[in-house]
């Protein structure tokens, strides 16, 4: 089945390879097509920075236990459990599990999915003090995906990262 699957691929898309002197198909031309559509890349989406109208320690402190995320994450996921280094939820019957990897205190909580999520993912929350009450988050995504699945998700994610900053920096300013 598989083999009769890359025929037909390698049919598909053979007017689009480089042709040899002779007016062949380059191998070195399918090669390289096989390899771009089947490997993975490390991809970075970025919020761009939302205000928060607290100061980054309050920000930081909510961010920095999963355990204090259980107001705002409850609201868009279901089945949310969580300690302070790690959680896990659904979203759309989809079972996402992360664990915090690193923190900075006041300035940054890294997060990581864990082994059972969909894919491999890395959420950066970049928190910056702008004033004695006010600070500002920024979002940042770095997953691994194969051409396919960015093909298919890149629009998705960045529109989410952006969408995540916003509700959080608006849910911490509560």
């Amino acid at each position: 089945m598989r083999v009769r699957l890359l025929a037909i691929f390698v049919l598909f898309i053979s007017s689009s390879l480089p042709a040899t002197a002779q007016g062949g198909l380059s191998f070195s031309g399918l090669s390289s097509l096989l390899r771009s559509a089947f490997s993975s890349e490390n991809v970075i989406y970025k919020s761009t920075p939302s205000q928060v109208s607290k100061p980054s320690d309050v920000v930081y402190e909510k961010l920095s236990s999963f355990e204090n995320m259980y107001d705002i994450a409850s609201q868009y996921v279901s089945q949310y459990t969580a300690t302070e280094d790690e959680c896990s939820f659904k979203v759309k019957g989809i079972t996402i599990r992360l664990r915090i990897a690193r923190r900075i205190a006041g300035e940054l909580v890294e997060v990581t999915s864990v082994s059972g999520s969909p894919f491999r993912f890395t959420s950066r929350a970049y928190i910056t003090s702008t004033s004695r009450k006010e600070s500002t988050i920024t979002t940042e995504v770095e997953a691994t995906l194969n051409s396919a699945l960015k093909m298919v998700f890149d629009a998705k994610l960045r529109s989410a990262v952006e969408y995540v900053n916003k509700e959080l920096a608006n849910q911490l300013s509560k």
